[in-house]
């Protein structure tokens, strides 16, 4: 299922679970039946946003549903990537295209591979950091990235987008601290964060800081 790479999302985690749906899929896409908690601890995610992104396959109709459950065995999925929409097609950077065959009936050799970089030296690619500038307004990224030297990839941007319109930036940005303050070294995954909010929603907001987000009906977490 190599075509997922080929195809466009409306976030990376979507991609992701989607990549992670197509390791398990036969040739044709079929059989497709990992659970929910295989899907989060291969992507690295939470288990609810495993769910928010294959509510958004299945929107989509990528993802169709072949069976329900049955005996301790999950959904059954079939993998349709003619519903995704796909990327503009890949040209690589610092490739020349051959020049046509002169009158002498020999072609001019064209320079290949990255011309802006030492000989010998292959840049590394990775999924790129957000920085100060690059993250949303919001305290919670801005307490996220004084807490992680200013990093933040892609994956997590999205990851706490979607914890502020559950929670409100103020509660995240809350579990933030709280999570900062619980791991000696500073360095927590944002499922620690996920957790302490999930505990809040059970347990009601825990903090002195705040008596419940600003603007936000939060009467359901009480309850």
């Amino acid at each position: 299922m190599a075509q997922v790479w080929e195809c466009e999302f409306d976030k990376l985690y979507h991609q992701m679970v989607l990549l992670a749906m197509a390791d398990h899929a036969n040739d044709l896409g079929e059989s497709v039946y990992p659970s929910v908690a295989r899907l989060a601890w291969k992507v690295g995610c939470s288990e609810r946003h495993v769910q928010r992104a294959m509510t958004y396959l299945r929107d989509k109709g990528i993802l169709i549903k072949v069976a329900e459950p049955r005996f301790h065995r999950p959904t059954e999925y079939r993998i349709d990537m003619s519903r995704a929409s796909r990327k503009p097609a890949f040209t690589p950077q610092g490739v020349t295209p051959m020049s046509p065959i002169d009158k002498t009936g020999v072609t001019p050799m064209s320079q290949r591979g990255d011309t802006d970089v030492a000989r010998g030296v292959t840049p590394m690619s990775q999924e790129p950091s957000l920085n100060h500038q690059e993250a949303p307004a919001s305290n919670a990224f801005s307490v996220w990235l004084d807490s992680h030297n200013g990093k933040m990839t892609q994956l997590m941007k999205d990851s706490i987008v979607d914890l502020i319109e559950d929670y409100s930036d103020e509660w995240v940005m809350t579990a933030i601290q709280e999570a900062s303050k619980s791991v000696p070294d500073g360095k927590f995954a944002l499922r620690y964060v996920e957790r302490v909010l999930e505990r809040w929603k059970k347990e009601g907001f825990q903090s002195e800081r705040y008596a419940e987000p600003e603007g936000k009906d939060v009467t359901w977490l009480n309850t």
